[in-house]
């Protein structure tokens, strides 16, 4: 049994899934840039010149932007002197900057030790690329007080109940502007959303496609 709609796909099969059928409505020169179904709408795709996003660091500096990152400067910055007063060392966006990049360079690499092995003075743990962009201290101080909210914000939300993600909700606003701003879906990206337990015998599996903003 398969039943298909606009934006929904059902099939009974593992293995037998398929995105829906939409009407074409990018032109032949540029087949990754679409033209906007109606007047005044954003067109689909990346909203810049390919040239301005084709390597990671470009396109993380676009999304991290100076006033994001000078935003989380200055919580974090608050929250170190509220926790160590006079002990509280300033920070500012270079030290951010190196505390992203050596996540990234961990990630790449898939290191799944401790942080302190990759700054260690054995050769076999540590990472010399972790050593030349920052200290251990230093990294070890922006993992203990990074901080994305103002340190002195309640965890409560406007309806008064207690709200766990308080902490990510200004810098989670910022970044899905920021997206927003660079990016818009077109109706042909379809998103799967098969779970574990979709996967039993005689389970449907749903697909569910994401419309065009």
């Amino acid at each position: 049994m398969k039943t298909s709609t606009r934006f929904l796909v059902i099939t009974g099969k593992k293995g037998s899934l398929s995105p829906p059928k939409y009407r074409k409505r990018c032109s032949k020169n540029s087949p990754n840039v679409c033209s906007p179904r109606r007047p005044g709408e954003r067109r689909s795709g990346l909203q810049l010149s390919e040239g301005m996003a084709n390597s990671p660091i470009k396109a993380s500096r676009l999304i991290f932007t100076t006033a994001i990152l000078e935003r989380i400067v200055k919580h974090t910055s608050k929250y170190g002197q509220k926790k160590l007063n006079l002990d509280w060392t300033p920070i500012d966006k270079a030290d951010l900057t190196d505390f992203i990049a050596i996540l990234f360079v961990m990630s790449i690499q898939k290191r799944k030790d401790k942080p302190s092995n990759w700054f260690s003075s054995n050769p076999l743990p540590e990472s010399p690329v972790a050593n030349k962009i920052t200290t251990g201290r230093q990294f070890q101080k922006m993992l203990r007080y990074l901080h994305c909210c103002d340190p002195d914000q309640t965890a409560t939300s406007d309806n008064g109940d207690y709200d766990p993600s308080y902490k990510i909700l200004e810098i989670n606003s910022s970044l899905e502007k920021r997206w927003t701003a660079l990016f818009v879906p077109h109706e042909g990206i379809w998103k799967n959303e098969v779970q574990s337990a979709d996967n039993l015998k005689g389970r449907p599996v749903w697909n569910q496609a994401i419309c065009s903003i």
